[in-house]
């Protein structure tokens, strides 16, 4: 009986035992299962944070460059602005032109002269520049602006009107030519003849005739009246001397006071050209009253120097910022 008892006993010990190796061994295999899941998650959400941190710095280094970038396409516009402001600044009158004549630039004329670079010509006649543009149709030669020696103009062509001159000196460029044949036929319309006498000349001929003024006096009074070589408009094929029959197509200063003068003087500027050389005018241009001296510019800036009694130094000095009082030279009236 006791022997049944304790074999009883020992076999219920047994399951006992083995229930709690079952429970243990489930309970360790939960919490094994659990740690590991925790440790997963926790890699998992390490992960996804550092994901979630390098979109983050790479949607901030996105920000950065798009940043960058609008700043240097900022900044690359207004530098263009400014080159375009600038530009457009140079290619418009000037405040002071504006307030010393009261007259606005037409559009036209600006249009013109928007490549013409103003600040290139010279005012300084004791230390003359060489022309740089020489083929522009608002070229300055003058005492202080001269072409070099072997400077010709292109596309020289004779007018169709009459010519009293020598024949060497009689062709102008294209669009020279044009105008004077047209200025010469309205006059004729109004029953007054005009005739050209002298155009083109080479420096060589300048040299020559300037050399011949000197000799009858001397250089310094041949200068208020003649150019020297290279200084010359004459050498441009934009200028022409005309005459008439009531001063014998002499060129003199009584034929600002015939009646074919003063044709020219009141509409020259209609078919692009000015007498260059205005009265009382010398100090500015360096030369004597010549009212058979025209230059063709085009009519729109023909017609504002005409309507403004500007000379064309004048009109350079005032879109460069001087006053014409600042561009007079000093004269020795000869007697």
């Amino acid at each position: 009986m006791k022997l049944r008892v304790l074999l009883l006993m020992f076999i219920g010990g047994l399951f006992l035992f083995s229930a709690c190796d079952v429970k243990e061994a489930a309970y360790d295999d939960k919490g094994k299962s659990t740690v590991v899941s925790e440790i997963s998650m926790s890699k998992e959400s390490s992960t996804n944070k550092l994901e979630d941190s390098t979109t983050k710095e790479s949607s901030t280094l996105s920000t950065k460059e798009t940043t960058t970038n609008s700043v240097k396409e900022t900044t690359t516009t207004v530098s263009t602005s400014k080159e375009e402001k600038e530009e457009k600044d140079m290619n418009v009158q000037s405040e002071l032109m504006l307030e010393y004549t009261g007259k606005k630039w037409s559009k036209e004329l600006e249009e013109e002269l928007k490549d013409v670079d103003f600040a290139s010509f010279a005012f300084d006649i004791d230390n003359p520049v060489f022309i740089s543009d020489v083929d522009n149709l608002f070229v300055l030669a003058n005492k202080a602006n001269r072409f070099s020696d072997e400077f010709k103009p292109q596309n020289l062509v004779n007018p169709k009107s009459r010519h009293s001159g020598s024949p060497s000196r009689r062709k102008l460029r294209v669009v020279a030519a044009n105008a004077i044949d047209e200025l010469i036929s309205a006059a004729k319309a109004e029953g007054i003849e005009i005739r050209t006498v002298s155009a083109y000349r080479t420096i060589d001929y300048q040299k020559t005739l300037f050399d011949a003024y000197a000799s009858r006096s001397s250089e310094a009074e041949a200068n208020q009246y003649s150019s020297r070589a290279g200084h010359s408009e004459h050498h441009t094929g934009l200028c022409v001397d005309v005459s008439s029959p009531s001063v014998n197509y002499d060129l003199k200063f009584a034929y600002g006071d015939t009646i074919e003068g003063k044709w020219i003087a009141r509409n020259a500027h209609k078919y692009g050209y000015v007498v260059r050389y205005p009265k009382d005018k010398h100090r500015l241009t360096g030369y004597l009253y010549e009212p058979w001296h025209l230059r063709y510019f085009g009519v729109p800036l023909a017609t504002y120097l005409y309507e403004t009694e500007l000379t064309y130094e004048e009109f350079i000095a005032l879109q460069v910022g001087k006053m014409p009082e600042d561009i007079m030279i000093e004269w020795i009236d000869f007697d």
